[in-house]
């Protein structure tokens, strides 16, 4: 009986999460946004379910995040570009409604910190990477990324943003309250310091010295105060 319903799972389970790979930078498009949404939902599952363990459940999804990150900033710039953008999300949003559905299915067949477990493992160990579980659909974003690169900006935004979430992280943050105040960070840096200063602030980070001293981070002290307190707001 367990083997049959775990079977049954894993058959059910091909059309809506992205195991098949891709043939097309279309088709790579729609599998690696599901999956996206897809670890970060299993992640606010697995912590409702085991909120003991969420603190694990994020380290992995950062984790994830980090080493996907090529593919991830490859599917905001395509859809960024999108004039369909709106029913695109839309059919994302089913399309995870689904991949959620089966999930818990899973969930209740094996129990849920069995199947949290071994979801985050996977991400561990590098079996979910985009690159390992579905490589061409890598491939394609990869040199879609090569021959239409994001603005440089949109790179530097998303790195200054990936480096705030894992220095809150590994101070002990959570990754919600991280994301919101990384968010909120990272505008206020882009949008108020310019591209000079922000090349200051990193020559004398990288020389450990006082960040909070140059006239650019006084400037806009009051700003990052905001974000911190935006982040606690429910």
């Amino acid at each position: 009986m367990f083997a049959s319903a775990v079977a049954f799972l894993a058959f059910s389970v091909q059309p809506v999460l992205p195991y098949v790979d891709a043939d097309s930078v279309g088709e790579a498009l729609g599998m690696v946004a599901l999956e996206i949404r897809i670890v970060d939902g299993v992640r606010q599952y697995c912590a409702q379910e085991v909120p003991s363990a969420k603190g694990v459940f994020d380290h992995y999804t950062l984790l994830w995040e980090k080493q996907d990150e090529d593919e991830i900033l490859a599917v905001e710039t395509i859809l960024d570009r999108r004039s369909d953008r709106a029913r695109f999300e839309s059919m994302r949003d089913a399309a995870l409604s689904s991949a959620m559905t089966v999930s818990r299915a899973a969930a209740a067949v094996v129990g849920a910190e069995n199947y949290c477990g071994g979801f985050f493992e996977a991400i561990k160990s590098g079996n979910r990477n985009v690159a390992h579980q579905t490589p061409k659909a890598s491939g394609f974003l990869k040199t879609y990324m090569r021959e239409n690169p994001p603005v440089a900006e949109k790179v530097q935004w998303r790195n200054d943003f990936m480096g705030c979430k894992i220095k809150l992280s590994n101070n002990g943050t959570d990754l919600d309250t991280a994301r919101k105040t990384c968010t909120c960070v990272t505008d206020t840096v882009h949008e108020k310091v310019s591209v000079d200063e922000r090349a200051e602030i990193e020559r004398v980070a990288r020389a450990h010295g006082d960040m909070a001293q140059l006239p650019s981070m006084l400037r806009i002290a009051p700003d990052l105060a905001a974000c911190a307190a935006v982040s606690q707001s429910p």
